[in-house]
């Protein structure tokens, strides 16, 4: 494991390139079917590249995860995770948006994990998709979150995982612009 962590405070994942979300992220499958983290060249925000899970009509309560490279945000320059995201629900009704985003950090490269919040139901609908195939198209189908950072979270050697706990309404995700400097939504 490394001792050093690769990035700070400055940077910013804008996902537009596959090498670098490969070498940089762990996309991980949790199950052997075809619901998974992957790259995707377009419908990110502003119509660049994301990370995604093809999560329409995925099984219910099954989750994925992706892990971010190592980070130092000891100097105290940061006190929140900002990203962009992209989902819909064909459900109707509120008690239908069961899906949930959590977020977790560990400072032990990897081996526990600690939970520090999540985005769930109707936080998480960004967009009207309906029963079709979701693919952000425009800036105004993302949702901007600003997810404020645990005081144990600010260390010399951080990841962060992302899991994706679906339901049976739920329609793909889309998650662009990870960073940890403006959670600010261009117009």
């Amino acid at each position: 494991t490394k001792n050093t962590a690769t990035y700070d405070e400055t940077y910013f994942a804008d996902f537009n390139d596959v090498a670098t979300v490969n070498n940089e992220w762990v996309l991980f499958n949790k199950y052997p079917d075809d619901y998974e983290w992957k790259w995707r060249p377009n419908n990110g925000y502003w119509n660049s590249g994301c990370v995604w899970l093809n999560s329409r009509f995925g099984p219910d309560l099954e989750s994925d995860i992706m892990i971010s490279p190592a980070f130092d945000l000891s100097n105290g320059l940061t006190d929140n995770l900002f990203f962009k995201y992209a989902t819909t629900s064909y459900g109707t009704f509120t008690e239908d948006y069961t899906m949930s985003l959590k977020l977790y950090y560990s400072v032990n490269c990897g081996d526990s994990w600690i939970f520090f919040n999540k985005l769930t139901g109707a936080d998480l609908i960004t967009s009207y998709g309906g029963s079709t195939d979701f693919y952000p198209q425009y800036p105004d189908q993302w949702g901007s979150a600003a997810i404020n950072l645990p005081e144990a979270a600010k260390s010399e050697h951080v990841l962060f995982k992302f899991e994706f706990v679906y339901n049976t309404n739920n329609n793909n995700i889309f998650i662009d612009d990870v960073n940890f400097t403006t959670g600010v939504l261009s117009v």
